[in-house]
């Protein structure tokens, strides 16, 4: 999401955005920091007590191993891929992004996704996540500013495409907005 660590000297100044703050020792401070607090800290002996049902990294999985986790499912490709159960790493912008590269629309189902369309998002998803760890995120203003992934459609509502010219539209899909172009991004 949009929580980051930093090891900081004790007597920093507290940001608005700090969530939890664990003083070290050397007069140092570990602060977690989560503008749209969302994050989550637990301490904790057994670290599979809060990550037993995460499934596996989308950037670890193999093809083989994206597909089987698609498999089966008769749910809206967004809300799977938004399941950390299914896959982890996965969050809104880069879901939004992701489909939008393989040019497959957020309410299609699962089960409807041909091979082709399947390798598509397989490729998309990493190629996304790779691009975003190298540009150290998205730039969402007043929330998390350090980043500089290029965004596509999320957050450009009524922008034109940058591949099609037609506006960037916003919907709901499972209770997230979600950007899109219908024109790049067709119903099925």
């Amino acid at each position: 999401m949009t929580g980051r660590l930093f090891l900081v000297p004790a007597a920093t100044a507290v940001s608005r955005h700090t969530r939890f703050v664990l003083y070290l020792d050397r007069g140092l401070a570990l602060r977690f920091d989560d503008p749209r607090a969302f994050g989550r800290v637990w301490l904790i002996a057994d670290p599979a007590e809060v990550i037993s049902t995460l499934g596996p990294d989308a950037l670890e999985l193999d093809y083989h191993q994206f597909v089987q986790r698609l498999a089966g499912h008769r749910r809206q490709i967004k809300p799977l891929l938004l399941d950390q159960s299914v896959i982890a790493g996965l969050g809104n912008i880069y879901v939004d992004e992701s489909l939008f590269r393989a040019g497959l629309h957020p309410l299609r189902t699962a089960a409807t996704l041909t091979d082709e369309e399947r390798r598509r998002l397989y490729g998309a998803v990493h190629a996304v996540l790779e691009q975003a760890v190298r540009c150290k995120g998205a730039n969402i203003a007043g929330v998390f500013e350090a980043g500089n992934f290029p965004v596509a459609v999320y957050g450009r509502t009524g922008l034109p495409c940058d591949v099609c010219g037609s506006p960037i539209v916003k919907q709901k899909v499972g209770q997230r907005g979600t950007h899109l172009c219908l024109r790049c991004q067709p119903v099925g």
